[in-house]
């Protein structure tokens, strides 16, 4: 339970460390501009949250430790392919709202801003760095667990062996202490009776 609470107030001070360094790095004279950080920076966290829970609390676990890798690329596929149709939608929002407001960039006649195709390659390299990261994370944990297991069986073998050697040990001790008693019996009875009794 105590490492779990340590991992769980981790991975919240991460979460948290990210959702605040875009406002630290976003320095305007009216303030920070709340539309373009949600649209380009908060929205694409939650994505990536997703994306990285989904991949180490389930998708790791059953499909691709399981060796359906298949069903893992699928499924993430449809986790990008659905972020990215948000994605779109969402920087379309604030290009009309950019617009409206007459803060939207012009470009010079004859001269157009990267491909589109530059965007969504982009993205989905950057929904790769959360898969990697959870996949990663869940495997060290898998080994770890894997091999804190084994230890576990060597030591419960190690005991059982022990426990063996000390049930070989008894019978020839207690050999040994009648052999004793009974060589006793002849030379001195009243030593013999204290050995019995000793035993």
């Amino acid at each position: 339970k105590y490492n779990r609470l340590i991992q769980a107030s981790i991975h919240i001070i991460i979460w948290v460390v990210l959702f605040v360094m875009p406002l630290m790095f976003d320095h305007h004279d009216r303030g920070p501009n709340y539309p373009w950080l949600i649209v380009n920076a908060w929205v694409p966290l939650v994505e990536y949250m997703i994306v990285f829970y989904a991949n180490y609390f389930s998708l790791a676990q059953k499909l691709l430790f399981k060796r359906k890798y298949l069903a893992f690329a699928l499924a993430n596929a449809a986790f990008v392919l659905v972020f990215l149709w948000v994605n779109g939608k969402c920087h379309g929002a604030l290009m009309e709202m950019d617009m409206k407001r007459g803060t939207f960039p012009h470009h010079p006649k004859g001269h157009h801003g990267p491909p589109i195709f530059t965007f969504i390659f982009a993205d989905l390299i950057s929904f790769f760095i959360p898969i990697a990261f959870a996949v990663a994370t869940r495997s060290t944990e898998h080994w770890l667990k894997t091999e804190s297991e084994k230890k576990e069986v060597e030591n419960k073998n190690l005991q059982s062996e022990l426990l063996h050697l000390r049930y070989q040990l008894q019978p020839h001790f207690l050999f040994n202490a009648l052999n004793n008693i009974y060589s006793l019996v002849e030379q001195s009875p009243e030593k013999a009776q204290e050995a019995i009794h000793n035993l």
